[in-house]
């Protein structure tokens, strides 16, 4: 028998064998995790390859992480989900930071603002020592992210994997990078074909932290090189993200584009409600951080919901949390909440899927960026919603119109107030068309990714 092959005796099938590299899988739920658990879970019951998952023990999670049962209930049932512990030097350095009792510095005098040459010799020995502490935990210990820490165990344990499961192709998705060094660095030892996925950009990330020393950024970008550079495909999550990277890299046979899809059995009973005339509501799913802002958006929905002659207009934002509350409450009023905005704190999935279900109209920020696309809109296309997407010239822009899916806007509050009242007023004419959306069911994606796998591992399947 082939080495590295498992025999299927009911289907007298050789069965090639995947291990993948996923630090976010289930019980968590963020959003890193459904691209993998539905890819995946799509392979794994057309039957022809094996699927190894190996993540992070969910004794190891943050404070960021939460665990859901329902998603946990999801995988595949072939699907054999290995964990590995992991450790984080950072957060604890920085915690024993905060826990520590500062000194109480003597009163400045502040009518000026100081210099480098005005600052006293113990001031510049506190700035250079910030600096130093600064390198450390931003940079030392978060090479090449805070989630290093996970590293060393899941290699271990990745060995084991590799030779008791005869893998025969290494799949890693991104981010945490520290999954794509991972995969490097199994692949140095090992031998074995390596396909990189990126879910958002590393080099050229605008979300990512602009303070970091031209060293560190220099040995990140050598490092991704690197990565990139072993490896036999990598996929992109957008088109624009594809052209980037293969312009950045100089490859032109190793990047494909692969979206993120949704799952067509979440949705067979999902067409539009009929619409009411006397109110329209929209919902945004998920939290709302970097240069997701929806001020400009909550201005317009305040000035078009005075107007006479519209429905009463209500926004749900699910999983916004405290923060975006207490902002409306203080430049708004409290008694816009519950009435015009309804803020909730992180729900279950499947709750959040209710409130996306009771939506007349489906809302997506993502300003800053022309090439990341937010999971969720994807997710959204499988409700058959229309969107309204606040975004700039880009990828978000590009899917929308391209598949008719809704309506794009700049971050304008007068142009979002112009957009609400064309999607009201004329709301059939934006309702996705059910036929256009399948080119982005996961079940067709996960077929073009086992094909990937496949070439990859010699045509085995």
């Amino acid at each position: 028998m082939t080495a590295g092959y498992r025999y299927d005796i009911m289907t007298a099938t050789v069965q090639p064998a995947a291990l993948v590299l996923a630090y976010y899988y289930p019980p968590d739920n963020t959003s890193g995790v459904f691209r993998t658990l539905y890819f995946f879970n799509h392979i794994a019951r057309r039957g022809k390859w094996n699927i190894c998952i190996l993540t992070l023990d969910p004794d190891c999670y943050q404070a960021e992480q939460n665990k859901d049962s329902h998603l946990l209930a999801q995988v595949a049932p072939d699907i054999r989900v290995y964990a590995a512990r992991a450790v984080f030097p950072r957060e604890a350095l920085i915690s024993l930071k905060k826990a520590t009792p500062r000194r109480e510095n003597r009163e400045l005098d502040v009518s000026e603002e100081p210099t480098v040459s005005s600052l006293s010799p113990e001031r510049k020995a506190i700035g250079w020592w910030q600096q130093c502490k600064d390198i450390l935990t931003e940079e030392i210990l978060a090479f090449p992210d805070n989630k290093v820490g996970w590293l060393p165990f899941a290699y271990r344990q990745a060995r084991k994997i590799i030779k008791e499961q005869g893998i025969n192709v290494i799949y890693s998705t991104g981010s945490p990078w520290s999954s794509h060094l991972l995969g490097y660095l199994l692949k140095k030892r090992t031998g074995l074909p390596l396909v990189l996925d990126y879910r958002d950009p590393w080099h050229g990330n605008p979300y990512e932290k602009q303070s970091h020393s031209k060293i560190y950024r220099r040995a990140i970008f050598r490092l991704e090189k690197a990565i990139v550079n072993s490896a036999d495909k990598v996929l992109c999550n957008t088109e624009r993200l594809r052209q980037f990277y293969q312009q950045t890299f100089r490859f032109n046979d190793k990047f494909f584009t692969l979206t993120n899809g949704y799952e067509q059995d979440m949705h067979q009973d999902d067409a539009p409600p009929g619409k009411d005339p006397e109110e329209f509501v929209l919902v945004h799913a998920g939290s709302l951080y970097g240069g997701r802002n929806p001020k400009n958006f909550l201005n317009a929905v305040v000035r078009l919901s005075n107007q006479p002659g519209m429905p009463r207009i209500r926004v749900i934002l699910v999983g916004a949390g405290e923060e975006i509350r207490n902002f409306i409450a203080e430049e708004y009023g409290s008694s816009v909440l519950g009435e015009l905005f309804v803020v909730t704190p992180r729900v279950a999935h499947e709750e959040c899927l209710d409130y996306i279900r009771s939506a007349d109209a489906l809302l997506l920020f993502q300003q800053g960026t022309s090439l990341q696309v937010p999971r969720k809109l994807y997710e959204y296309i499988g409700f058959h919603r229309p969107i309204l997407g606040i975004c700039e010239e880009g990828e978000v822009e590009d899917i929308i119109l391209y598949n008719r899916l809704g309506l794009p806007v700049r971050d304008d509050k007068d142009e979002i107030e112009e957009a609400l009242k064309i999607l009201i007023n004329s709301y059939e004419n934006f309702c996705p068309v059910a036929e256009e959306c399948m080119n982005f069911s996961n079940v067709i994606l996960a077929r073009q990714l086992e094909h990937y796998m496949s070439e990859v591992a010699g045509g085995a399947v």
